[in-house]
């Protein structure tokens, strides 16, 4: 049997945290819903230095046809990043450089 889903949940943020701070970025959760179009609410977990969302999808929920949708938010509001909760262990390999760097964005408020 696998380990309740709240565990994973707890270490997926855990992991996520401590890479933001190992990377020196100030995160908060996000307390803002917002309207990506007139059918479509979006509420992103966390925001890192005032200016870049990430939200973290669990096991089994990404939807390669949300795509769009994650296009729609990062038009309006600002960079997305989108972590797979399977995923997330992998954070450790890449630092806030290589992956600012490999999609061209910044941490830095703008």
């Amino acid at each position: 049997m696998g380990r309740p889903k709240k565990t994973v949940q707890i270490e997926v943020n855990r992991q996520f945290l401590n890479w933001c701070s190992t990377n020196g970025l100030m995160v908060k959760k996000n307390q803002e819903v917002f309207f990506v179009n007139e059918r479509l609410l979006m509420k992103p977990e966390y925001i890192i230095n005032d200016s870049v969302f990430v939200d973290i999808i669990p096991t089994g929920q990404f939807d390669g046809s949300q795509l769009i949708n994650y296009q729609l938010f990062a038009n309006s509001f600002g960079t997305l990043i989108i972590i797979k909760e399977e995923d997330a262990a992998h954070l450790n390999t890449i630092s806030r450089r290589e992956l600012e760097k490999r999609h061209n964005f910044s941490f830095n408020a703008q």
